[in-house]
């Protein structure tokens, strides 16, 4: 990774521009599929509501499709999600979705190990180093600019907490 003056900067601007880009333009929303799976997730501290939609066979997702109201954040990481799970085994997805949770938040992995990078705890430290989070996709990096800001952190994990909970087959809460 280059290490000149404004390299930072120009990375934290392809980053806001690749949020307002799928916030704008969000793929999969109020796109139909023949869903085979779906969940509802909602964020009553901004008002988010998202419904995602997935068409699953032999373990593998086909489509994905999203509905609802939200925040930039929230609808560019369900259009993240959607234009990443298409050609995905499910397993996959559920581990994108875990993993981009855990690098926000920093809890704990639970029973499985943890897929972070020791020491990598900020946007920053990932660009300057040069590495991404193990198992966490490139594509998602725009949605690390949250993590200094908690109460958007939700905004950018609640789509995937929705695809996560649809694939593992847990029944609608909130």
């Amino acid at each position: 990774m280059e290490n000149r003056p404004g390299a930072v900067d120009d990375l934290t601007r392809l980053y806001r521009e690749a949020i307002k880009r799928h916030a704008t333009h969000p793929v999969g929303h109020g796109v139909k599929i023949d869903a085979t799976h779906q969940h509802e997730k909602y964020n009553p501290l901004c008002g988010d509501r998202v419904l995602v939609l997935l068409r699953v066979s032999d373990e593998r997702v086909d489509a994905a499709a999203f509905e609802g109201e939200a925040c930039a954040i929230c609808m560019a990481s369900a259009s993240m999600l959607c234009e990443l799970a298409p050609g995905k085994m499910v397993v996959e997805v559920v581990g994108i979705g875990m993993d981009l949770s855990e690098e926000l938040s920093g809890r704990s992995c639970g029973s499985r190990p943890c897929r972070r990078l020791p020491g990598e705890q900020s946007e920053k430290d990932i660009r300057r180093q040069g590495r991404l989070p193990q198992g966490l996709a490139t594509e998602l990096l725009p949605l690390l600019g949250v993590k200094p800001f908690p109460s958007r952190i939700r905004c950018a994990t609640l789509p995937w907490d929705a695809a996560v909970a649809a694939l593992s087959g847990d029944p609608p809460s909130d």
